[in-house]
């Protein structure tokens, strides 16, 4: 015998075992005064949890200044001594788009620097099975896979290089969508300053 029960307004059955009439129960009716109670219940929670939320900002802000000045003293300690601190930027490149079902983009952002593409990220959502093709290039060569492209479904991989890659070169990613459904798309790329 197999049960099945989904929450308020479904209507609950059992199978019937072989030589049985099957039996309908009456639809499963909600408790509206209890179910609004626990929605008071629940809205008084969120609510003190603003001034927590606040607070943890506060705090972090308070932190972040502390950090810069912990900075600033630290280069002026190395610069006493006369140690060259390394001060090479890393800048994550975001490319997103809900792409709808049989259709595809190109977007492009530049290097912010000349360096190195150090990794790439991309994220395929549940649903995907494969028919959603990226591949991702800097300039007129093909990173990311070397040929071709990557489809995959529910899952963010990450790919590690060492490209080289000039200041204001076009860093772009291709998508096509071969699915029916819309799926948002996500890939990051990670450029070191060198």
């Amino acid at each position: 015998m197999l049960d099945r029960e989904r929450g308020p307004g479904y209507r609950v059955f059992m199978e019937p075992e072989e030589g049985e009439k099957g039996e309908e129960f009456p639809p499963v009716t909600p408790d509206i005064p209890g179910v609004i109670t626990e929605l008071r219940r629940n809205r008084e929670a969120v609510l003190g949890l603003r001034p927590l939320t606040r607070e943890a900002i506060a705090a972090a802000q308070d932190n972040g200044r502390k950090l810069d000045g912990l900075s600033v003293n630290l280069a002026a300690m190395a610069e006493t001594a006369g140690v060259a601190l390394p001060t090479k930027r890393i800048e994550l490149i975001p490319y997103e788009r809900n792409l709808l079902g049989g259709t595809g983009i190109r977007m492009y952002e530049p290097a912010p620097f000349t360096g190195l593409i150090k990794v790439v990220t991309i994220h395929w959502p549940a649903g995907c099975w494969g028919l959603v093709d990226v591949a991702v290039w800097h300039g007129n060569v093909q990173l990311c896979p070397r040929v071709g492209f990557l489809a995959l479904n529910d899952t963010t991989p990450t790919y590690e290089f060492n490209e080289p890659v000039p200041e204001s070169e076009e860093i772009w990613v291709h998508i096509e969508n071969h699915a029916l459904g819309a799926h948002r798309i996500t890939v990051t790329v990670s450029v070191k300053e060198t």
